[in-house]
C-alpha cells in the first residue's frame, strides 16, 4: 500500500518536511483510506499521523572531549599559530643576513 500523498497532505498541514511524519502501523490501513485533507486532519487529531521532533546535534563527542580535558588529556603543542606570511617573513629576512655574510 501507497501512503505517499498522504504523507504530503500530512506535511502541508503540518508545515514540515514528508520524511517527519509518522503514521502509526497499527493505523496504517484507515490512513491508506483517507484520500482527501479533511480525513488526514481527522487522522492527526486522533493520533494516527503526527510529526517527529527535529533532530538536533548531538552532544556526545564534546561531552568525551570534555571528560578528558578534565583527566588532563588533549593538552599537546597543537598546531603552531604563526601565520603564513610570518613564516615567509621570517625566511626572508634569515636569507637576507646570510647574503650579507
Amino acid at each position: 500500500m501507497q501512503i505517499t500523498n498522504q504523507k504530503k497532505m500530512a506535511a502541508q498541514i503540518l508545515k514540515c518536511g514528508v520524511n517527519r511524519i509518522w503514521i502509526n502501523p497499527s493505523y496504517l490501513d484507515q490512513v491508506a483510506q483517507s484520500v482527501q485533507k479533511v480525513d488526514i486532519r481527522e487522522a492527526i487529531e486522533s493520533g494516527w499521523v503526527k510529526a517527529r521532533a527535529i533532530q538536533g546535534t548531538s552532544r556526545v563527542r564534546a561531552l568525551q572531549r570534555l571528560n578528558q580535558k578534565r583527566k588532563g588529556r588533549r593538552k599537546g603543542q597543537g598546531p603552531s599559530q604563526i601565520a603564513m606570511d610570518g613564516y615567509y617573513q621570517i625566511s626572508a629576512t634569515h636569507t637576507q643576513r646570510d647574503a650579507r655574510g
